[in-house]
């Protein structure tokens, strides 16, 4: 049998930075949604862009959060998760959706794509999850 062990928070950061996609679960009511996401960390917190759908509207309804990152080796065999609770909260001026696509473009390998139109980043949803708790995992 595995040994599951507790990440440190060392590991638990490197984790983050060297990935920039994670699974994303909501509630609506008392039926779950889990969704993939193409994240960013500035050290404090995660941002994330939407379009309109099921997400956003579930997140405006119900802003707590759970994002899960995982990375699996050895099909399985090996594997190490971070688990992320928090409130979503949108950011709603450019300065700030700025500094998010600036963060997501720093996570992101080759998104050196620049959001020029600023008609377009003032009507982009920009999401910011401030963690109540980050806790890893890792076993193998």
């Amino acid at each position: 049998m595995r040994t599951v062990r507790e990440l440190s928070r060392s590991e638990i950061d490197q984790l983050i930075q060297r990935n920039c996609w994670g699974v994303l679960s909501l509630a609506q009511g008392n039926e779950p949604y889990a969704v993939p996401v193409i994240y960013g960390y500035d050290g404090d917190a995660f941002v994330f862009a939407n379009g309109p759908g099921r997400k956003v509207d579930i997140i405006d309804a119900n802003p707590r959060v759970c994002l899960v990152i995982t990375e699996v080796e050895e099909a399985g065999k090996r594997w190490r998760s971070v688990l992320v609770r928090g409130m979503v909260e949108w950011i709603d001026d450019v300065t700030g959706k700025l500094s998010a696509f600036n963060t997501l473009r720093k996570q992101v390998p080759a998104s050196g794509t620049r959001v020029r139109d600023g008609a377009k980043l003032a009507s982009a949803r920009v999401a910011r999850l401030r963690a109540d708790e980050i806790t890893g995992r890792a076993a193998g």
